[in-house]
C-alpha cells in the first residue's frame, strides 16, 4: 500500500525561509512518532524528491493489521526542523482488504498442451488459500498486455481456477505473446 503527494505546482508544499526538508506520516493518530524514511535535524522525514511512499512492514505493519479503513496525517516539514501546524496536517484515506491470497510454495501453474500447432492452450492453478476469512472468488492477473497484432479472450471454464487463452493471429500467424 502507498500513497502520494503533489511536488511541483500551486498545491505543493513550500518554504520561504529555510525550504521544505520533506514530509512525515502517521497512521490513524497525530500524537506520538511521526514517521519518514531519513533522520535529519531531529526529524524523521520522507526526503524532497519523492512523490510517494509505499509502507512497509517493519516501519508500518505493527500499525496496520487488520483489513479496514485507516487516515494517514501528513505534514512537511522544513530546513531549519520545523513542522506543519496542526491547521495545516493533510489526511488521506487509505483502506486495507487484507493479505493477498497465497499460494504453496512450489505451486505452478500448469500449460496444456506443451506445444500446439492451433494456438490454443489451457492454464490451471492450484486454488488459492486466504489469507484472512474471505472468500476468493475470481483472481485473473496478466502481467504484460498482448501486442497489437495480437487478441486474447480469456474465459473462466469450471469452479476450479482454469483460464483459457487462445490467440486470434491478426497479421503474424503462430505468433502467441504471453
Amino acid at each position: 500500500m502507498s500513497f502520494s503527494w503533489p511536488v511541483s505546482g500551486s498545491v505543493a508544499a513550500a518554504d520561504a525561509n529555510s525550504s521544505v526538508l520533506g514530509w512525515q506520516y502517521q497512521i490513524n493518530s497525530t500524537s506520538g512518532t511521526w514517521l519518514g524514511t531519513t533522520t535529519g535535524v531531529g526529524l524523521n522525514y520522507i526526503a524532497t524528491g519523492s512523490a510517494s511512499y509505499t509502507l512497509t512492514a517493519g516501519q508500518d505493519g505493527g500499525t496496520i493489521t487488520t483489513p479496514g479503513n485507516y487516515i494517514v496525517y501528513f505534514r512537511t516539514a522544513d530546513g531549519a526542523g520545523n513542522v506543519s501546524t496542526d491547521a495545516t496536517v493533510r489526511t488521506c484515506n487509505l483502506s486495507y482488504g487484507g493479505q493477498a491470497p497465497s499460494f504453496g510454495g512450489s505451486d505452478t501453474v500448469t500449460v496444456t498442451p506443451a506445444t500446439s500447432t492451433g494456438n490454443s492452450y489451457a492454464l490451471s492453478w492450484p486454488t488459492a488459500s486466504a489469507a484472512h476469512p474471505h472468500a476468493i472468488a475470481h483472481y485473473y492477473y496478466i502481467d504484460k498486455p498482448a501486442a497489437a497484432l495480437n487478441t486474447c479472450y480469456l474465459t473462466k471454464q469450471t469452479v476450479q481456477p482454469i483460464l483459457i487463452m487462445e490467440q486470434v493471429p491478426l497479421s503474424r500467424p503462430g505468433h502467441f505473446l504471453m
